[in-house]
């Protein structure tokens, strides 16, 4: 799969499943320390299924996205209660 194609799967993967690519990032990036996908994680499974092996440019991709739905959220999580998140 094209790095397009790819891009184009994650803009119409539904709020679930974004939800879900998102917390397998933070994991990947905060988890486990190592820098290694888990076997079961929802990330490499996806990477696998589209036959699409570069992670980092999947990553990015996944946190674009993530940026476009949900930016006046996280703005308006940020502003209500900036010490829960700025720790």
């Amino acid at each position: 799969m094209t790095y397009g194609e790819m891009n184009n799967y994650i803009t119409h993967i539904s709020d679930n499943d974004l939800v879900a690519l998102c917390k397998s990032v933070y994991k990947f990036k905060n988890g486990n320390g190592n820098g290694v996908l888990e076997p079961t994680s929802t990330l490499k499974i996806l990477s696998e299924n589209l036959q699409f092996h570069d992670v980092r440019a999947l990553e990015y991709a996944i946190t674009e996205e993530a940026h476009k739905r949900y930016g006046q959220i996280v703005l308006l999580l940020m502003k209500d209660a900036p010490a829960h998140y700025l720790k």
